[in-house]
């Protein structure tokens, strides 16, 4: 999942956002140090439309990968791994500190 948000992600703020559910803070730029960056991500709410594009965009990379090797099962594969993650996300976002 890590690897795929990074290979998804502009830079470090993108994958924040996207790692957390949050939209990309304002405030931030590509030079605000870490702190910084964690304190801006953890001052908004997630938000679950956030959350299912990022997830859709993660599994289309890891099922890309399966399909590239030929796994017969790639689809089988993402329907089986999203359906439990996006009813997690409903219960609890993780939180920021």
């Amino acid at each position: 999942m890590y690897r795929a948000l990074f290979e998804l992600s502009e830079n470090r703020v993108d994958f924040l956002s996207q790692l957390f559910s949050r939209p990309r803070p304002p405030d931030v730029g590509l030079d605000t140090d870490v702190g910084a960056l964690f304190a801006s991500c953890a001052g908004i709410a997630p938000d679950a439309e956030l959350f299912d594009r990022s997830l859709d965009a993660i599994l289309d990379v890891l099922v890309g990968r399966l399909q590239a090797r030929r796994f017969a099962t790639a689809g089988v594969a993402r329907q089986c791994s999203a359906a439990p993650i996006r009813m997690a996300r409903i219960s609890a976002f993780p939180t920021v500190t």
